[in-house]
């Protein structure tokens, strides 16, 4: 038995793992509003996604959502000033 057909069984975690390690998907992003200025006639609640900081920014109320473990933690009291 050759190392290619040994390896055989950890292809399957690998690509497992991969999945995991995606980012949060487009679908979500594009429901995800801020909780805090959505209601402001004049904002849309939109955010942008940093994925390598793992945070959504919301420009309009300058506040920092944190994604922990792929989850938006979209509590107002989480959230951290934009500097």
């Amino acid at each position: 038995m050759g190392l290619d057909e040994r390896l055989l069984p950890l292809r399957g975690c690998l690509n497992k793992r991969k999945e995991k390690d995606m980012a949060l998907k487009k679908e979500l992003l594009e429901i995800l509003a801020c909780p805090k200025c959505v209601r402001d006639p004049e904002c849309t609640g939109e955010l942008e996604y940093r994925e390598k900081e793992e945070q959504l920014i919301c420009h309009h109320c300058r506040l920092v959502y944190h994604v922990k473990d792929d989850i938006p933690v979209m509590l107002i009291d989480e959230a951290s000033p934009l500097t």
